[in-house]
């Protein structure tokens, strides 16, 4: 991997689950890592982690990937490393009835799960746009939740769907 997309990758949504698992498998690759997640501990402790384990360099990013401003940093963070690797593993989600919602939930689901990183891959690709001198890559983990309708994952479920097709 290292040979293909260079020293960096970035995890969004890294603290645990399937995003630890990918930063994992990336620093035993050899990559350095910039880890991205709201859960300040988790991150911390796996950042600490994967220095020792694997003696890759890790940037934690605490970030709260609902905030528009989330995107100015993860770019930040992409152009002073040269990184060319993305993991957009990051979601919201609630399992409840569509009803138990509120408004305000619904729209995290919009902002977390589609806008951010909608607007991630956008300026990551137009970032490398016509850079040809070295490859880059993306993974956007989606849910097999998107892929038909659930009675307790609606909005988490058309959210994944969008990244999905998006990934297309």
């Amino acid at each position: 991997l290292k040979d293909i997309y260079g020293d960096w990758a970035l995890v969004a949504g890294a603290a645990e689950g399937l995003g630890a698992a990918y930063s994992r498998e990336l620093a035993a690759s050899g990559l350095n890592l910039i880890l991205v997640d709201m859960q300040k501990e988790h991150l911390e402790n796996l950042s600490r982690e994967l220095e020792e384990t694997f003696g890759v360099i890790c940037k934690s990013l605490h970030l709260d990937l609902e905030a528009d401003s989330s995107n100015t940093f993860m770019m930040e963070a992409v152009r002073a490393t040269g990184c060319r690797l993305l993991v957009y593993n990051a979601a919201f989600s609630r399992v409840q009835k569509f009803l138990e919602n509120d408004p305000l939930m619904l729209d995290r689901y919009v902002q977390v799960n589609i806008r951010t990183p909608l607007q991630f891959i956008y300026a990551f690709s137009a970032w490398h746009r016509g850079n040809t001198e070295f490859r880059k890559g993306m993974v956007l983990m989606s849910s097999m939740a998107g892929s038909w309708g659930t009675r307790l994952l609606g909005p988490y479920g058309g959210s994944k769907a969008f990244i999905h097709k998006l990934a297309e």
